[in-house]
């Protein structure tokens, strides 16, 4: 069986929206409504197979709410089943790589409570921050974890 090789494209806002329209899961476990036209100038980087098919995603930028954060990853997803997390490992360090030449010295990530990507964020060692309770569009309990020293985090 042939390896999969990963390929990581920089996008612009629109190749990021088309692909998580693909994503079943996407609605409910991450909220869309951050798509603003403010953030159309932020890191977009698409991951695609040996054939070309997107398979994941990640976008992130300034930060938003944590003000003792320069960076925030906004949002990393995968299309195929990442058991060995191959495919949110590179475009969790693409993006790690990004940052670092942006002049972004911290950042800091969001998720739901119970999300999956929890486990994989926890990986990389990153400081609990605070949990956020937020019932303005839907009930959802967040946390917030980040890194103070970007070149600390670990990206393999």
């Amino acid at each position: 069986m042939k390896k999969t090789e990963i390929h990581i494209k920089k996008v612009d806002y629109k190749g990021i929206v088309k692909l998580i329209d693909l994503i079943k899961y996407w609605r409910k476990h991450i909220f869309r409504k951050g798509f603003t036209e403010m953030r159309k100038c932020e890191i977009n980087l698409l991951a695609f197979d040996n054939n070309n098919k997107k398979i994941g995603s990640i976008y992130g930028g300034i930060s938003i709410d944590q003000d003792n954060y320069d960076g925030e990853i906004y949002s990393l997803n995968c299309t195929e089943y990442d058991k060995k997390d191959l495919i949110k490992t590179e475009l969790f360090s693409r993006i790690i790589e990004e940052f670092k030449n942006s002049d972004i010295k911290s950042v800091c990530v969001e998720f739901n409570k119970d999300a999956e990507i929890k486990a994989f964020y926890l990986k990389k060692e990153p400081e609990f921050i605070e949990e956020i309770t937020n019932y303005e569009y839907t009930k959802r309990i967040s946390e917030v974890y980040g890194w103070k020293d970007i070149a600390e985090i670990k990206t393999a």
